[in-house]
Formats: structure tokens, C-alpha cells, sequence
């Protein structure tokens, strides 16, 4: 029988993640088109750590959003909070 082809969504297993990941933080991460998801994750991680600190909290992660995304990506963000 035919495998149907794999989804260009991957896992989330797949995701590589070298810190913890505060709850909230990773389900902010959805909103993350999955293309950049990983590019996202490691570069996040790396300002993280080089600040000294060993996990990725919410707080700091979506400061990290507004600095770096952009700005219709922040918007995305930002009607998610209306809901």
C-alpha cells in the first residue's frame, strides 16, 4: 500500500530544544510559521544563555518577539491577546 506523503508541518518532536522552555513560552512558539520554527528556537536560546540565564521564560521570549519579529508577525501576536 502507498504511504500518503509526509506533512510539511513536522512533528513537534523534531523540534530541537537545548534549554527549558517555560509552558507558556513553547505554546507561544505554535504561533512560529513552522519554516522558522527551529531558527526561532536556537536563536532565542542563544541570546537567553549568552544573558546568563538557563531557561526560556515567557516575559523574556516575547520581548525577544518585539524586538526581532516583524511587525505583521507582531500583530498576529497581538489579536491572539483580544481573544
Amino acid at each position: 500500500a502507498l504511504k500518503p506523503p509526509p506533512k510539511d508541518d513536522a512533528p513537534e518532536e523534531e523540534i530541537k530544544i537545548s534549554m527549558e522552555w517555560d509552558p507558556e513560552a513553547f505554546k507561544e512558539l505554535q504561533n512560529i510559521p513552522t519554516a522558522i520554527r527551529q531558527m526561532v528556537i536556537e536563536m532565542s536560546e542563544d541570546i537567553i544563555s549568552k544573558e546568563g540565564a538557563d531557561k526560556v521564560t515567557y516575559g523574556r521570549y516575547m520581548k525577544l518577539v518585539e524586538e526581532f519579529a516583524p511587525k505583521d508577525l507582531q500583530n498576529r501576536f497581538d489579536e491572539d491577546v483580544d481573544d
